[in-house]
């Protein structure tokens, strides 16, 4: 088999439960750790781009998502490089001569990119763009929808089309705003900071509450100042996952029952760590912990899931390599990742609300929407577009395992890939400590 540019290892959705539930007391610790992973999170996606990382199964980077070299003398704001964002999609739109359809959710990632291209495009230009949203589209920014998309652009329903559809006959390039989330590093930490108080207060905690809750991105506070809370957030994650996904596992595993389950969070942390100060990149505060875990490790999910998810074709070379571009994926995007931690333009507190700064200035500068501005919270809404698009044929949804380095979609019971798969975590070893 081929190494692997993309996995969405999900144990707790019913084929790859079905396929390891008869093995799983039978694992190493290593093939166990791995799979908690899997059961903490819903699904285990790392492919890590720089430093230390072990893994069941080799992976490649595409070529296209390789890292950028960390370069401190990189001062481009945000607002300079999402105008040069649309500068190069109106270059492609001309070079190519391809209609450019946005997929647009009405939430923070998505709206940055219309915005540029509303200021960005001309007349002409305009007469190209679509967008493809939904009602819930509506839904998350009703006040923009009235006054600069309705009858002013063509829509597309984003329920009867897929990526797919859009590539193959449209003579299209579909923008995606996934990589928002991992630039700005808020996915993984969304839920941890509003408790950290809780977590303290349970772990007898001696360090002042507060200076915890308030300084997750204070340049004179390291995150290994927050390990046993870390450690004791990961393990309360296994349990929910175990809890959640429980009607896919086999009565013995609905409990943490080794030795090796009660330190997860500590195996867990130790990993992340071991990448941290194995890579060139600065990673100081408990923001910085996340967002790395995310800019580094997950990168490759977060842009090639959408073909994955949101597409039909078996081979998905045409969909990821001519049909999709990650509006966050350029590598200014990447440079300004890397140089803008700790100085209020990712974050500039502790609550959901101050997530994701640059962009809601950004946004705010064009729309005046003080609301949008101060209040807009995430809606995780893509996933109820897959649901949407996949319920009446779930079961090959399901079996979708990765993507080789040839692009062909890697499906459970597809010849190999369950010894692939079974292979990779009985052999995995816990060997980064």
């Amino acid at each position: 088999m081929k190494k692997i540019i993309y996995k969405q290892v999900a144990f707790g959705v019913r084929s790859l439960s079905n396929l390891i539930s008869p093995i799983y007391d039978d694992l190493n610790e290593g093939g166990r750790f791995y799979l908690n992973i899997c059961r903490a999170y819903g699904a285990e996606a790392y492919i890590r781009r720089h430093g230390v990382w072990s893994d069941p199964w080799e992976t490649s980077i595409e070529q296209n998502l390789i890292m950028p070299e960390y370069d401190n003398n990189f001062k481009e704001t945000f607002e300079d490089v999402t105008d040069n964002r649309a500068n190069d999609i109106k270059k492609l739109m001309h070079s190519t001569d391809k209609n450019i359809i946005l997929f647009y959710s009405g939430g923070i990632d998505s709206t940055v990119c219309l915005v540029s291209i509303l200021k960005n495009f001309n007349s002409e230009e305009l007469k190209k763009f679509k967008v493809s949203m939904s009602f819930d589209s509506i839904i998350e920014n009703p006040i923009f929808y009235q006054k600069f998309i309705k009858d002013k652009i063509q829509i597309i329903d984003t329920m009867k089309f897929k990526y797919t559809d859009h590539v193959d006959s449209e003579n299209a390039v579909c923008i995606t705003a996934d990589l928002g989330d991992f630039i700005y590093g808020t996915e993984l930490g969304v839920k941890l900071y509003p408790q950290i108080t809780n977590f303290a207060k349970k772990l007898g905690i001696t360090d002042p509450i507060e200076n915890l809750t308030f300084k997750i991105s204070s340049s004179d506070t390291h995150y290994s100042r927050y390990k046993d809370i870390l450690i004791s957030y990961f393990n309360s994650n296994l349990e929910n996952g175990m809890r959640n996904f429980s009607q896919y596992y086999i009565p013995n595993n609905l409990k943490i029952i080794s030795e090796n389950d009660k330190k997860f969070g500590e195996l867990f942390y130790e990993k992340i760590h071991k990448n941290i100060i194995s890579s060139k990149v600065p990673v100081y505060t408990l923001h910085d912990f996340f967002w790395w875990s995310m800019f580094n490790m997950r990168f490759t999910w977060g842009a090639l899931r959408p073909g994955m998810n949101y597409g039909t074709h078996d081979n998905m070379k045409k969909t990821i390599q001519e049909g999709i571009v990650n509006w966050y994926g350029s590598k200014k995007y990447q440079l300004w990742s890397m140089n803008n931690n700790n100085n209020g333009e990712k974050i500039n507190g502790s609550l959901q609300t101050s997530y994701k700064w640059a962009s809601r200035k950004y946004i705010y500068q064009f729309d005046k929407n003080e609301w949008y501005r101060k209040n807009k919270m995430k809606m995780p809404s893509m996933p109820a577009v897959y649901r949407r698009h996949w319920k009446k044929n779930f079961e090959n949804f399901d079996k979708k395992f990765g993507i080789d380095e040839d692009y062909l979609v890697l499906k459970i019971d597809d010849p190999g890939v369950n010894d692939f798969i079974i292979e990779g975590i009985s052999n995995y070893k816990i060997n980064w400590i």
